[in-house]
């Protein structure tokens, strides 16, 4: 804790004088201690001043994380990603993931990569058209109608979340030793 009492005040002399205790922290950058009673109780500073203790601490975190992760690799308290995404092999899908799965490898769509997807969405934007049939590609609006015919395209967020939590669970279970 600083001990210099030239930036150390009492809240109450703040409460009065706080223009020109602004004015001294905008012009110092350094930190007012205010007491109460006689004991420090609070700091204050200029935002700028904040933000560098946030940025610092930002990054001290960081340092702190990844110096931990190197101890973590060095003791042996890691798995190799290998390792650890063989665990997700074998895992029932979803439903609604299973079915537009079997209808993207029906239709040939299954190849497409997100990219490509992304190229045909930010080049659509750009065209500013209006939605029509001749201005969504043809393997874009096979899906929408595939979705449509098999009622996919009726579905809330809750109820593919739902499909979606319904997976992990039975993961979950699987993964759970049988004597707990």
């Amino acid at each position: 804790m600083p001990d210099d009492t030239e930036d150390t005040h009492s809240l109450t002399s703040f409460c009065r004088r706080s223009g020109d205790f602004i004015k001294q922290l905008t012009k110092s950058k350094r930190p007012i201690m205010l007491t109460v009673k006689g004991k420090p109780a609070l700091v204050v500073l200029d935002a700028d001043a904040y933000q560098r203790l946030l940025d610092i601490a930002a990054r001290a975190d960081a340092e702190e994380g990844i110096r931990q992760r190197l101890d973590d690799v060095a003791h042996g308290r890691s798995r190799p990603a290998r390792e650890v995404f063989s665990r997700f092999k074998g895992l029932k899908e979803p439903k609604v993931l299973k079915t537009i799965g079997k209808e993207s490898q029906r239709k040939g769509t299954d190849g497409v990569t997100s990219r490509q997807i992304d190229q045909v969405i930010r080049a659509h934007r750009k065209t500013k058209k209006k939605r029509s049939k001749d201005s969504i590609p043809e393997w874009l609006r096979k899906s929408w109608e595939s979705a449509k015919r098999q009622g996919l395209d009726r579905l809330s967020m809750e109820e593919i979340n739902a499909e979606i939590d319904s997976a992990r669970k039975t993961r979950r279970a699987r993964q759970q030793p049988s004597g707990e």
